[in-house]
């Protein structure tokens, strides 16, 4: 019940991405009872990706890291002072969520390959798909 609860809130705020909302209500991802990794399905991503660094929307863009602690490193967006959160919502799907620096566009959802060595998606924005990305170390 509980990984079931939290994939529909989490799967909430996907849907709020896919539609291009700019803002959610609050708290969405935050209901859940803890931040940390409970759907047994998605462990194997989460501990594929943390503390690694990948490319962010592409080759040539910027580079992303998912660190332990689940918050995502990216140079452009800590100067933007943007603080981002990274949590698996299944066995290959990851969904960002700004949680300080801005009040809209706040949900980015990232879908890996079958053998996790990439991943696309939607953007924070929600009209505009990830670029493939990969896996940099």
């Amino acid at each position: 019940m509980r990984c079931s609860l939290r994939l529909t809130l989490v799967a909430t705020a996907a849907c709020l991405v896919l539609a291009g909302c700019d803002s959610a209500p609050q708290p969405l991802v935050h209901s859940a009872p803890s931040r940390e990794l409970t759907c047994p399905a998605g462990r194997q991503l989460a501990e594929h990706i943390t503390n690694s660094l990948w490319q962010w929307d592409g080759a040539g863009g910027e580079k992303i890291t998912f660190n332990a602690n689940r918050l995502v490193e990216n140079e452009g967006w800590t100067a933007r002072k943007l603080v981002t959160r990274w949590q698996v919502i299944d066995r290959r799907t990851v969904l960002f969520e700004i949680e300080s620096g801005r009040s809209r566009d706040s949900y980015a959802v990232l879908t890996f390959n079958e053998d996790m060595s990439s991943f696309d998606g939607f953007n924070f924005h929600g009209q505009t798909r990830i670029k493939p990305s990969l896996r940099l170390d």
